[in-house]
């Protein structure tokens, strides 16, 4: 194993940055509810969320000083109640009288609000609150001409309107038993003389939901900064989240090659955390594994070739006891039988032979551009499959490989076929291009394999018996096919076709 490096895993990675986050979040929070918010319903008001509703509500103070009736109050009231689908109610007076509009009680501190001690014009709520601010005509006009697209029905001065943000003419309120979310404005009689509304008048709304007065609110400085540390939120978390699936991603490509028997994968390990530590052992499994598997090849050719040379004699000794046995008729059932075991285990021998050069030959693979068609075909004449193989390539498609690897491998699967089908069944080898590469397909309509020994096909002594139990074989055949196509870079997939049959699937990359 490589020397273990300084560890900074990744939860401290991930809790270091929702530290960060978190901090710019709250400072972020902070600013924006002291400045938006101002910690209350009465500041909501004051703020630039409830500019629509003061220009809205001023906006008939000269039908509140035209009126002479209590009908004409009425009137304008419910223009408002309409509006605003909230509760109203005008009221006058030091006591609070209901001059008209809804008739519900008044909280002890709305009512403070309306007539002060000493006299003056409304102040702010009981226990003090923000400090007054100077007048700013500006922001009314600039409100007025936002949220109503025009100059507003009564010019405001500078001096006609008390200290506060827009004047605290217009005020919040939050009663706590029962719950209500209260508006107040101080309507100004200039000449008491001319109107039928008493000069320390106020107009009162009310409301049990704050839902029902969000349509009279501007909610874009509220929705805007929200958006925006929201869609912020989403992009500060993305690199990191992408970090860690982008590296989990390679881990999961890298062991799904190493399933398919492609030992030589290696992954960079990145920072030295859970994922990095993870990429060091894949890449050491790896190792392992294409060790073991190199030697029991190379295990498996010694053997091969150290039994060759034996087989070799034996057969040449039982060559000359046939010789014999043509004089004594007793003696051939048993000849026969020995010479044919005798060839049995000489085939074994030759496919661990090819079995073990394919997999030293894999790593010095020449690859070249070959025409698939002309191939295909000459691999069908020498295999004596012409007539039960149908062929569908077109001229134009080439693939990169080395030549002498796909050919062992194209051979093997004819032979396959022959082997283990009917004679009634065909083979159909088609061709067509991928994007980037050349996918062959050979497809029989023959017994096939079951279904569930297929994740095992091309192991190596490994045979998909559970359809054929008594076709002979060793089990060689699909492991030389999958060595010598991965070998060449590509990748080949065994899969069962409908109703029946099988289907090898070689993925090459194109010329």
């Amino acid at each position: 194993m490589p020397p273990s490096r300084d560890n900074f895993s990744l939860y401290r990675q991930l809790a270091l940055w929702g530290l960060i986050y978190l901090i710019l979040a709250a400072c972020t929070s902070v600013w924006f509810i002291n400045e938006k918010l101002g910690f209350g319903w009465r500041a909501l008001l004051d703020g630039e969320v409830g500019d629509p509703v003061f220009v809205y509500l001023t906006g008939f103070e000269p039908e509140f000083q035209n009126a002479h009736s209590v009908a004409d109050v009425e009137t304008v009231l419910t223009k408002i109640r309409t509006q605003m689908n909230l509760d109203a109610q005008l009221v006058t007076g030091r006591e609070g009288q209901r001059l008209a509009g809804d008739a519900f009680a008044l909280a002890p501190e709305i009512l403070l609000m309306h007539s002060p001690p000493g006299g003056g014009q409304s102040g702010g709520p009981p226990g003090g609150g923000r400090p007054p601010e100077a007048p700013n005509p500006e922001r009314v006009a600039r409100a007025t001409q936002e949220y109503f697209g025009g100059p507003q029905r009564r010019p405001v001065a500078a001096g006609q309107r008390p200290p506060g943000r827009l004047g605290s003419k217009l005020q919040g309120f939050v009663s706590r038993d029962p719950k209500f979310y209260w508006i107040i404005l101080r309507v100004p009689i200039p000449s008491p003389e001319d109107s039928f509304v008493p000069p320390r008048s106020s107009l009162i709304l009310r409301t049990a939901s704050p839902w029902r007065a969000l349509g009279n609110l501007a909610l874009a400085p509220l929705v805007t900064p929200l958006v925006t540390l929201t869609l912020c939120s989403l992009v500060f978390w993305a690199l990191p989240i992408w970090w860690i699936t982008r590296r989990l991603n390679r881990a999961t490509a890298a062991t799904a090659r190493i399933a398919a028997g492609n030992f030589d994968v290696r992954l960079e390990p990145g920072p030295a955390d859970e994922i990095g530590r993870l990429a060091l052992s894949i890449n050491e499994l790896s190792r392992r594994l294409a060790e073991h598997t190199n030697g029991q090849r190379r295990f498996i050719g010694d053997v091969a070739h150290e039994i060759t040379a034996p087989l070799a004699r034996l057969q040449f000794a039982v060559g000359i006891l046939a010789e014999n046995a043509e004089r004594d008729p007793a003696q051939r059932p048993a000849a026969e039988q020995v010479y044919r075991e005798l060839d049995s285990t000489l085939a074994l021998v030759n496919e661990l032979l090819d079995y073990a050069r394919t997999g030293k030959t894999g790593a010095t693979a020449a690859p070249a551009t070959l025409a698939l068609k002309p191939f295909v075909e000459k691999i069908i004449a020498e295999e004596n499959a012409t007539t039960r193989t149908t062929l569908t390539i077109p001229e134009t498609i080439s693939a990169r490989a080395d030549a002498k690897l796909l050919e062992r491998a194209l051979s093997n699967l004819v032979r396959n076929f022959l082997r283990h089908t009917p004679g009634e069944a065909l083979l159909a080898i088609t061709a067509h291009a991928a994007r980037d590469r050349v996918v062959l397909t050979l497809a029989d309509n023959g017994l096939g394999v079951a279904p569930e020994l297929l994740t095992n096909l091309g192991e190596p002594f490994f045979r998909g018996q559970a359809t054929a139990p008594d076709q002979p074989g060793h089990g060689l055949g699909l492991a030389i096919v999958r060595t010598c196509v991965t070998a060449c870079g590509g990748e080949v997939i065994f899969r069962a076709a409908t109703p029946h049959g099988f289907i090898a699937e070689i993925s090459l990359p194109s010329a």
